[in-house]
């Protein structure tokens, strides 16, 4: 490390602040906070500047967009595509002498998430003070050293990009064959008709309530530090922004379990965020875990073991924006409480159908698990190696 040198924040990076205002016939790619999941490093979708009215950012592809909202949310990531962003993101490149990759790991590094939060201003909406910022120091290698440093650190994120977008497809080709077998009645040649229109012959009409059991759950008290950090999992409605659920943010402990009224799901029930903030109300996950869940959580347990599971969380899912019409309207914040869920209408296939289907995805499904699973560890990995490289503890 005797070739690292001492160099400021502020002297590494420049602030691009070129501002553009939302055009109604122009659709650019658009980046908020709610499309950078915290912690990650990762983009969980991508919206449309046409659909927005205030002035955003450009950015191009490879700048680092911070989210300076609440900064210990750790929303970074560094996009391959040009596009507009929120103005509470930074947008940043590097200067002479700094790798822009190598940049975005020193930026999303605990130290300098740390400093971020610890120079917020604001009290109910922080947001990190970019001369503040400017003025965090640390020792850099040379710029060939940083670009083999950050190529790890890069490698390590694209085989977790790469393992997302598998998830992507595969889950494609699982809501293509829910399709084919309950919308499009493929294979069925005798119908009747039910409330619910056409349907094959043998199948009927009912509700959630007749194919799963329901109920939602609680919070621990957030007073009381013997409830938190216990290594159970507890799932909040936040949570459910990923279509599969493979750990949960927050743990609580068996002492919270018992003084609390939160309430058990188990892997393969299908979750449902019955409030939230955003587009979270109506959003719909899958389990690969057991876990506790909060009052904001409704979950839908499959009778007759498992055999609903997937064609319920497949139906569901099609059907976010219903869900978020069926909010209770007296709501300051629109809920979708339990009573409504329950009677939210369902075509009932056959048993035979559900196993047909059921044999067919299984395959599919496991390898969502196993890609889950995967990113779960690789994250860890690279959690692991991120502050050793950055510091010189492991030299390459």
């Amino acid at each position: 490390m005797n070739n690292w040198k001492s160099k400021k924040f502020g002297n590494s990076a420049e602030l691009i602040k070129e501002t553009y205002t939302p055009v109604k016939n122009e659709s650019l790619s658009y980046v908020g906070l709610e499309h950078i999941q915290q912690n990650t490093l990762q983009l969980i979708g991508i919206g449309d500047s046409s659909q927005t009215t205030s002035n955003k950012f450009k950015f191009k592809q490879g700048d680092i967009l911070f989210g300076k909202l609440r900064p210990y949310f750790r929303k970074v990531i560094c996009p391959n595509f040009d596009g507009v962003c929120s103005t509470d993101i930074f947008v940043i490149r590097s200067k002479s002498g700094v790798e822009q990759h190598f940049l975005f790991y020193w930026m999303v590094s605990q130290e300098f998430i740390n400093f971020a939060s610890s120079g917020s201003t604001g009290t109910k909406m922080p947001r990190a003070d970019w001369e503040f910022l400017c003025e965090l120091e640390r020792r850099l290698p040379t710029p060939k050293e940083q670009k083999r440093i950050s190529n790890i650190l890069w490698a390590l994120d694209e085989t977790i990009k790469n393992c997302k977008n598998q998830i992507n497809i595969l889950e494609k080709i699982i809501q293509t064959i829910f399709k084919s077998k309950f919308v499009d009645f493929n294979g069925q040649t005798e119908f009747v008709d039910s409330e619910l229109g056409k349907i094959p012959k043998k199948w009927n009409a009912g509700t959630l309530e007749d194919v799963s059991d329901i109920y939602s759950g609680g919070t621990p008290s957030t007073k009381d530090e013997n409830y938190w950090d216990g290594g159970v999992n507890w799932l909040s409605s936040g949570e459910t922004r990923n279509n599969f659920i493979i750990d949960t943010e927050r743990k609580i402990s068996l002492e919270g379990v018992k003084n609390s009224s939160t309430s058990e799901a188990h892997k393969y029930d299908v979750v449902i965020a019955s409030a939230g903030q955003g587009n979270t109300r109506g959003q719909t996950s899958l389990l690969f875990i057991d876990t506790y869940v909060n009052q904001s959580i409704i979950v839908l347990h499959s009778k007759k073991n498992n055999l609903y599971s997937l064609f319920l969380f497949c139906n569901i899912k099609s059907r976010y924006e219903e869900l978020r019409g069926l909010s209770d309207s007296n709501s300051s914040r629109g809920s979708l409480p339990k009573n409504i869920v329950v009677t939210v209408p369902v075509i009932i296939p056959t048993d035979e159908i559900l196993l047909e289907f059921n044999d067919e995805t299984k395959s599919i499904l496991d390898k969502i698990e196993v890609n889950e699973k995967q990113i779960q560890h690789l994250l860890s990995i690279r959690e692991s190696l991120l502050p050793k490289l950055m510091t010189g503890e492991i030299k390459i």
